[in-house]
């Protein structure tokens, strides 16, 4: 797989974090949905997780296989097939960003 790179919005944080959230975890049930075939409701527990912890750049871990998915701040804790890095940064013009590579 590429390295998705999804330019999610500008502004601060207070003003992007909502948009950059939403493509976050856009992005991911995008990758997921196809290959799962059971726990589809993973995806809300993904979706809150995002919403609780996803509070300005970070790097965080998630993975999915057929039976659901997984997301830790830790790649140990991800024990699924398919394995992701996430990362959600700004550059200098306060534009952000989520990137999502293989690992």
């Amino acid at each position: 797989m590429e390295t998705i790179m999804k330019r999610a919005t500008n502004g601060d944080w207070a003003d992007a974090q909502s948009t950059v959230r939403a493509v976050t975890f856009g992005e991911l049930a995008k990758l997921a949905i196809p290959a799962m075939k059971a726990y589809q409701s993973d995806l809300f527990h993904d979706a809150k997780w995002i919403a609780d912890y996803v509070n300005g750049p970070m790097r965080f871990f998630w993975g999915f296989d057929e039976a659901g998915t997984d997301m830790n701040d830790r790649l140990a804790g991800v024990s699924r097939d398919n394995k992701f890095c996430v990362i959600i940064s700004q550059d200098e013009r306060e534009n952000w960003y989520v990137n999502i590579q293989e690992v």
